[in-house]
């Protein structure tokens, strides 16, 4: 039989363990809130260095771009100042005493296809009397198909120099304007055999079917050349048939 006392200190004894119990677990508790606690601090902490370095080289990247469209800008702004200075340095050059000096700046204005250098580049071949000079030109100013050329070239149909001729004839086949065959058609009877070939030629680089009639009699031309320029002419007016015929 228990006696009273025994009961008395198992019953303190069952309170003890259960304070104990919750002591233990009131401890866990604060202790799991502390991890959590720093733990979130910690994440927190991390995730906010982790966005600040992002903005810190976005930032830096944006600062870059910034400062390089600047320095690119003040790039194009020097080239095109240099460009319109060479510009009108080879429009003064085309009148240079010197031969090699009008032939790089006949050159250099047909590359750089400023439509400004027109007018010059007509007042060149008018005037012109190297042949190296003139070629250049010529070939320059066929790039921009202008025509106020038409006249200034077909004068060169006429010139000596046969590549000046050619030149001149491939330069009004690129402006292939029906203007140019009223003048061109007239030469292809010109009593000269290298302008009848050079109008030829021209002709045929302006691909107008229509006028295949006109070039087809300088087939049996006197002239060697003329019938080569013409046979290559016919062929380029879809009339291959008759110049692969031998007229020579």
């Amino acid at each position: 039989m228990v006696n009273a006392h025994d009961e008395f200190f198992s019953s303190h004894k069952k309170v003890m363990i259960s304070l104990s119990g919750i002591l233990t677990f009131i401890a866990n508790i604060k202790k799991a809130w502390t991890l959590f606690f720093t733990g979130g601090i910690i994440y927190y902490l991390n995730d906010f260095c982790t966005k600040f370095k992002k903005f810190h080289v976005l930032s830096g990247f944006i600062l870059m771009s910034s400062e390089y469209e600047k320095k690119s800008e003040r790039l194009r702004a020097e080239r095109v100042r240099r460009e319109e200075e060479n510009f009108w340095i080879y429009i003064k050059q085309l009148k240079d005493i010197g031969i090699s000096y009008r032939v790089r700046a006949a050159e250099a204005l047909g590359n750089y296809g400023d439509p400004r250098a027109v007018p010059y580049l007509i007042e060149c071949i008018e005037n012109e009397t190297d042949s190296g000079v003139l070629y250049v030109a010529v070939n320059s100013i066929s790039v921009f198909k202008d025509k106020r050329t038409v006249i200034p070239l077909i004068s060169l149909l006429k010139c000596d120099d046969k590549w000046v001729r050619r030149g001149a004839a491939k330069a009004l086949g690129a402006i292939g304007d029906k203007e140019c065959i009223g003048h061109i058609l007239p030469l292809l009877s010109d009593s000269n055999p290298k302008i009848r070939a050079s109008a030829a030629e021209a002709i045929g680089l302006m691909s107008y079917w229509d006028f295949v009639d006109d070039v087809i009699p300088l087939l049996h031309d006197l002239d060697a050349d003329v019938r080569m320029a013409a046979g290559k002419a016919v062929k380029m007016l879809g009339r291959g048939d008759l110049a692969d015929k031998s007229y020579r």
